[in-house]
């Protein structure tokens, strides 16, 4: 999952250093539904690209490490290098894409852009990971409980160290 929490998170860096600002275009452009925002400003081709490129740099990075006696134990994937590529660009985008669905959802129901959703903002990004990424690897229910349950209190924490460190206006 390390591939789809560098790709939850990257954004939120690139975005706080204002790195890549040419590239922080909306994917809606701006566009509306009902009077609604389809996404919200804060999804941009930005946060898409380095946290896809950040995902598939953070799977190869794996596929390195995977040589490290007992790492192989533990995995839940073959670290071939094509297949830790692969991995790494389906668990980046599938976490985006769960972030993007739920933005979306949360305008429909009137929640802005920086507000609180709880449960759906800690999950979201695993759960469209573990969608798009079940295309090559199906992980058994015990795991798809422990990576949910374990990926909600990561964004927990995530989100305190980020507004500690003045990345994130707000802790949750």
């Amino acid at each position: 999952m390390l591939p789809a929490y560098a790709a939850n998170a990257l954004p939120v860096v690139f975005n706080r250093f204002n790195l890549f600002s040419f590239l922080a275009k909306p994917v809606d452009f701006n566009k509306r539904l009902f009077g609604k925002p389809l996404f919200g400003h804060s999804k941009t081709f930005r946060g898409f690209i380095v946290g896809i490129g950040g995902g598939i740099i953070v799977g190869i990075i794996q596929y390195f490490l995977s040589s490290i006696s007992g790492i192989q134990n533990i995995s839940l994937i073959d670290y071939s290098l094509l297949n830790s590529f692969y991995v790494g660009f389906l668990l980046s985008i599938g976490a985006l894409l769960g972030d993007l669905i739920k933005s979306f959802l949360k305008r429909r129901i009137g929640i802005s852009s920086g507000n609180s959703w709880l449960i759906f903002d800690q999950i979201d990004y695993a759960v469209g990971a573990l969608i798009l990424v079940s295309l090559v690897v199906i992980p058994s229910y015990p795991h798809i409980i422990a990576i949910i349950t374990i990926s909600a209190f990561f964004s927990v924490f995530a989100n305190i160290f980020a507004y500690l460190c003045g990345i994130k206006k707000v802790w949750w």
